[in-house]
């Protein structure tokens, strides 16, 4: 293969010397190569921009995290009554997803609209669909995910407890 691209390169070397004499030709590369450098560049930024968006999500999912917990924290006694009243174990957890789940559906609509204000790219085609409805996925689960645990230990809160507790 080495044979035939030193070949190749002394023909075209050749045909340009008697074509275009001042024209000179350097770096005579196979075509599968031509596009590498292109290439690892490319794959480069899409590594690091995936690096910072995981990054991101588990901050985001930290912070979530702490911030339910806290909430559940602050509303034991509210849950606890609620439970003591007869509040089903699904209007309980409604009580406590409410506010990270309208947080979440605010976050996703302003983020959407600043992203299209930005980019200036108003129509609708099934790939910018598409990503919009996976980014609105998987920030869901980051926000479901991160109000499992919180979520958990408010429905082991038993009421009685919960009463005595202040």
């Amino acid at each position: 293969m080495a044979g035939d691209l030193s070949t190749a390169a002394d023909a075209l070397h050749r045909i340009a010397a008697r074509t275009e004499p001042p024209l000179r030709v350097t770096a005579v590369q196979p075509h599968d190569q031509v596009n590498a450098g292109t290439f690892r560049q490319i794959n480069f930024w899409v590594g690091l921009v995936s690096a910072i968006s995981i990054s991101t999500l588990i901050v985001a999912l930290s912070g979530l995290y702490a911030v339910t917990s806290f909430a559940v924290s602050r509303r034991t006694r509210e849950i606890g009554i609620r439970a003591a009243l007869g509040s089903s174990r699904g209007r309980l957890i409604c009580v406590i997803l409410r506010g990270p789940l309208l947080r979440l559906a605010l976050g996703i609509a302003l983020g959407w609209g600043l992203t299209v204000l930005l980019s200036g790219q108003t129509s609708l085609t099934p790939g910018r669909v598409a990503a919009s409805g996976g980014y609105a996925a998987v920030m869901c689960g980051v926000c479901l995910l991160a109000c499992v645990a919180p979520a958990r230990r408010a429905m082991a809160v038993d009421p009685i407890e919960a009463l005595r507790a202040e």
